[in-house]
């Protein structure tokens, strides 16, 4: 007997001061979604949003301190999304919150804190924009990510691998 296909569903998804949005609540009942709009009103910042829910810096490899919107003065963001998989359901977020060592960006899980990896097994996402039409004559850098994306889809406990390759690699550069 086959395995049958878990797919996964966004439900919901709500955003909190990040990009040009103050606050948005969208409630989605429909397995496929359309976003139509007039350039500049914030359809890629939507889709930046849904990046974010999963391991990684999301589709525009922002800084998190470049996503607060930025007419609030402040560094905190959030954006949170309720999933549906395999008959489950589960609220996860992300954002950038207050700690004593400044602002540092947080993965939750049904309001728990839980780490990249963890949201990874939860939840991917995969993407290819206009941005990326050279990705496969770029540099070896640009074409590792993205193909480290893809294979997270399938096998999110590479997320581990990447930040560990990633992380001997930013100390290889300070030798």
């Amino acid at each position: 007997m086959p395995d049958e296909q878990v797919h996964t569903r966004l439900a919901s998804l709500t955003i909190q001061d990040f990009r040009n949005y103050d606050g948005c609540r969208l409630e989605i009942d429909a397995p496929k979604v359309l976003l139509l709009g007039e350039n500049g009103s914030g359809k890629t910042n939507l889709m930046e949003a849904v990046s974010l829910l999963a391991p990684g810096r999301g589709l525009r490899r922002a800084k998190a301190e470049h996503l607060p919107r930025q007419t609030t003065g402040r560094a905190d963001w959030a954006v949170s999304a309720r999933v549906t998989s395999g008959g489950e359901t589960v609220t996860l977020g992300t954002g950038v919150r207050a700690d004593s060592d400044g602002p540092r960006r947080v993965m939750r899980r049904d309001g728990e804190t839980v780490s990249q990896a963890e949201v990874g097994r939860l939840f991917s996402v995969s993407w290819l924009t206009p941005r990326m039409d050279g990705i496969f004559i770029d540099s070896p850098g640009a074409r590792r990510r993205f193909l480290d994306r893809l294979v997270i889809a399938f096998d999110p406990a590479h997320i581990g691998r990447t930040s560990r390759y990633e992380k001997m690699l930013r100390e290889r550069t300070i030798l």
